[in-house]
């Protein structure tokens, strides 16, 4: 998934010049989509697929005659380490890191690389306490969460990143409070 497919036409025999059609499709559509111009003049076209599952790929030839040949294959897709894909990197952040007691605090959950949809979790806690607390769904959609410390003191702050594939990354932060 996420790998480049490129589909090269080459032609002989039957009348030059030549016209080409590169399709794809997943094997259980039912219609090819061309990649292109669908019986134009460029020989080479690629495609990402999106799917984890088997495509048909097809290259059509037409001579000057109006005479077609057909060639077609089928590419298995697996999900898997694509030489294209990445680690799933934590992007998360906070609004502010140093605020007066009783300002709300943004906690913002981002990530990039990995498997998507993501989803995310945010804790907090005192720094002197060991019990961390879940700010609204542990690993839910939301990608923002809010804090207002109510005293001052110095709050650790974590952001959890979770891609389709399980793979969590956590980031922390020190939230002051004054």
């Amino acid at each position: 998934v996420g790998d480049t497919v490129t589909l090269t036409a080459k032609a002989s025999g039957g009348t030059a010049p030549y016209t080409y059609a590169l399709l794809y499709k997943k094997s259980t559509a039912s219609s090819f989509i061309a990649i292109g111009t669908k019986y134009g003049t460029t020989k080479t076209g690629s495609f990402k697929p999106s799917k984890a599952v088997p495509y048909d790929v097809m290259i059509n030839v037409k001579d000057s005659t109006g005479k077609i040949k057909s060639k077609s294959f089928t590419v298995n897709v697996t999900e898997g380490s694509s030489s294209s894909s990445t680690a799933l990197t934590n992007n998360s952040s906070l609004s502010a890191t140093k605020v007066s007691a009783g300002t709300k605090v943004t906690l913002k959950g981002s990530a990039s690389g990995g498997t998507s949809p993501y989803k995310y979790a945010y804790y907090y806690k005192k720094s002197t306490s060991n019990n961390w607390l879940v700010l609204g769904t542990e690993f839910g959609t939301a990608t923002s969460a809010y804090i207002t410390p109510k005293s001052s003191a110095v709050y650790d702050i974590k952001i959890s990143v979770m891609d389709s594939k399980g793979t969590v990354v956590e980031k922390s932060f020190a939230l002051i409070a004054s």
